[in-house]
């Protein structure tokens, strides 16, 4: 099913894929450097990797899975989504950015943007994440867009052959809410 949802923000949109993004996605996620942290290529990303994501986020329910292509300009530089959890009025945050394009707050834009689409337009109570625990930048990130840390999962993921501790991270829309409100405030008594 098509997802029709489009977020903007200062650098970033965030559209549905499209079938002509493959090249892209299979370029931001082969970087050796990434394959420890994609669950589904412990061996290497390869194209047919990318080829099958683009046709999985092509073809999802976005009811089940908002998946968003990140561009900038009009390049795609990583993707996003919700994996949701309707019964629970949950989502999982799950997101990929290519290594050029680390480090440079694209992740946290873009997650802050997802965060305010599946509070205010999803109705969401809850979004959780998990991230490798080696991945500092990824742990610092999630505490920039108020998701607090909730629990370590030790050993929870296999990687060729190392075990891999995830952690875990969590933001109630209640939280959200006041955190928006609190940083409105701020930015009026700093006019």
């Amino acid at each position: 099913m098509e997802m029709n949802a489009v977020l903007k923000t200062k650098r970033l949109v965030l559209r549905s894929f499209h079938p002509n993004d493959v090249d892209a996605v299979y370029e931001f996620n082969k970087t050796a450097q990434w394959s420890p942290y994609l669950r589904t290529a412990s061996e290497g990303y390869t194209r047919k990797n990318a080829e099958d994501f683009i046709s999985r986020a092509i073809l999802q329910d976005s009811r089940a899975f908002s998946q968003f292509a990140i561009t900038m300009g009009r390049k795609v530089v990583g993707s996003i989504g919700l994996k949701m959890e309707p019964e629970h009025e949950t989502g999982e945050l799950k997101f990929s950015i290519g290594a050029p394009h680390s480090a440079r707050g694209i992740a946290t834009e873009a997650a802050n943007s997802v965060l305010e689409y599946g509070f205010n337009g999803l109705g969401l109570f809850k979004i959780h994440a998990r991230a490798d625990a080696r991945s500092t930048g990824v742990i610092t990130m999630f505490g920039k867009i108020g998701m607090v840390q909730e629990g370590l999962l030790k050993g929870q993921r296999l990687h060729g052959d190392e075990r891999i501790d995830e952690v875990l991270f969590g933001a109630l829309r209640a939280d959200w809410v006041e955190r928006s409100i609190a940083s409105t405030e701020e930015l009026i008594v700093n006019k």
